[in-house]
């Protein structure tokens, strides 16, 4: 099911700017400058362990400095709470250099303050996380209203790789199904998105996070007592990411039409 990009080859890289570096780590960039400079991170090791060690320093600083916050109705974020989990957020306007001294302070501040950290995260274990089938039901009953939407598989690879580090998107259109937009849960992970989706016009939801961070919180659980939508769940995991549809159908439709995004030539 997962699909591998093709490496680049034949050409010379030209030295990366850091100011584009920080737009494209920050999603300023316009949707041409943001495809320009893909193409050049793909041929450039340096340039994607760049991206990398980046990233790995967005990621200690919200891990030390952006205490989760408890959804309101069944672990859905409201629209502030998943801007302030959102990763973008955390990286406007920050410069290289102040990314690395805030690193530095997150690191003495995860070593002094290990125990606190655990307490403020939150629970990890599924009973203490809204069930999948809860998250359905109130995204239904609240008009399944997403915070983002869908408008193209452009757009859809690009939110996938701000978020997920993995460019996922529908390998083909199928006219049966609609894309509504996205939302955010605490279903895995404090970060899991949620894709709203109607299938024959049927709503159907895909909770999306990674591998490690399932691995580290615990499989998300499926159905509770009292719960009182009837969805059926599948699951996979597609190049490091792990997918969830729950849907009022007997089989997937979303989740099997997923594979990394190749623009178009």
């Amino acid at each position: 099911m997962s699909q591998t990009l093709p490496p680049n080859s034949g050409h010379t890289v030209p030295p990366f700017d850091a100011d584009a570096l920080d737009r494209y780590l920050d999603g300023s960039m316009a949707e041409s400058e943001h495809a320009a400079f893909e193409a050049t991170i793909a041929g450039s090791a340096a340039l994607r362990e760049e991206v990398a060690l980046q990233r790995q320093m967005d990621a200690a600083l919200r891990t030390a400095f952006a205490a989760p916050q408890i959804a309101p109705i069944a672990g859905i974020l409201t629209r502030e709470e998943a801007r302030a989990f959102s990763p973008k957020k955390a990286r406007v306007g920050w410069s290289r250099e102040r990314r690395m001294f805030l690193a530095l302070a997150a690191v003495l501040a995860l070593v002094f303050s290990i125990q606190g950290y655990f307490w403020l995260s939150g629970g990890s274990s599924t009973e203490e996380r809204p069930s999948l089938a809860s998250i359905y039901q109130q995204l239904v009953d609240h008009k399944f209203r997403p915070t983002e939407e869908c408008t193209s598989n452009e757009k859809f690879a690009g939110w996938m790789k701000s978020r997920f580090g993995v460019a996922l998107a529908p390998k083909e259109d199928r006219p049966d199904v609609q894309l509504v937009g996205w939302s955010s849960s605490t279903a895995i992970s404090n970060y899991t998105g949620l894709l709203l989706a109607k299938v024959d016009g049927k709503p159907v939801v895909v909770a999306i996070d990674s591998v490690d961070r399932q691995r580290d919180w615990g499989f998300p659980c499926r159905r509770q007592p009292g719960d009182d939508a009837e969805v059926n769940f599948f699951s996979a995991e597609i190049d490091g990411i792990a997918v969830y549809e729950i849907t009022p159908l007997d089989h997937p439709r979303i989740i099997d039409n997923l594979a990394v995004f190749k623009p178009a030539k």
